[in-house]
């Protein structure tokens, strides 16, 4: 279940420094390396693109001319005009931890077509970058309701947004570590809520199945020293980032 959100924004020359740590952070340990991701205007906070790949390195390697490789659907064009225009541009990663990936499961396809299909419904149109739509399975649970799309280009200052940009939580193993207690949390609260990538998880449900997890660690599988090292971090009261 994709319930995590990394975001980020760069400039051209920053490309490939995001592009390894994309790649050390989805690197199928601890994040799975399936994944949706979206670029979007860091000012304006518009969705430029949504998409999906099952290496989320490698895809945004293509889209940023960083591989020798064309693939379809490669989107190096709007890429390079964005940025003969723009300073920045914003990169989003909705994803999953890697103990979730089910062999034969595109859960990434199901996301990607219900963000695509929320879009739609709210803008009467596909993101400027996007030529189709999305997974008619994932388009069946769309609404039309901005705060499903505020999570990944920054409005929102959700729990279930990462609390580092993805460069940041790449460096940093502590906060990698934070994270992955935060998303126990998270996928639990989204299970009881029966959907995925779903707005409807509030900072509450998180924090209550944070303190269920403490109380009764051998139930649900936590591990104590982590929780006791993210209660004593201070990383919950840190503020998601480009959140407003």
């Amino acid at each position: 279940m994709l319930c995590l959100v990394v975001r980020d924004a760069y400039q051209r020359e920053e490309a490939r420094e995001l592009r390894v740590a994309l790649r050390e952070l989805f690197d199928g340990v601890t994040w799975d390396t399936v994944g949706v991701y979206l670029f979007w205007d860091p000012e304006t906070r518009d969705i430029l693109y949504i998409g999906k790949d099952s290496k989320l390195s490698v895809r945004f390697a293509d889209h940023n001319g960083l591989s020798h490789r064309s693939r379809p659907g490669d989107k190096r064009q709007e890429v390079d005009f964005w940025f003969s225009n723009h300073a920045a541009l914003g990169f989003s990663v909705v994803g999953q931890s890697a103990a979730a990936h089910v062999p034969g499961e595109d859960s990434a396809s199901r996301a990607e077509g219900q963000l695509l299909e929320t879009y739609r419904l709210l803008m009467d149109t596909l993101p400027p970058w996007n030529r189709m739509g999305g997974a008619t399975v994932g388009r069946r649970h769309a609404r039309p309701r901005e705060s499903i799309l505020d999570l990944a280009t920054g409005p929102l200052n959700s729990l279930l947004v990462a609390r580092l940009t993805i460069r940041e939580l790449a460096a940093r193993t502590d906060a990698q570590r934070h994270e992955a207690t935060i998303h126990h949390a998270r996928l639990l609260s989204s299970f009881e809520a029966g959907l995925s990538t779903n707005p409807a998880v509030s900072d509450q449900d998180i924090r209550r199945w944070l303190t269920k997890l403490v109380a009764e660690p051998d139930k649900y599988g936590a591990t104590m020293d982590d929780h006791i090292a993210l209660a004593t971090s201070g990383y919950l009261l840190l503020t998601a980032p480009f959140s407003s």
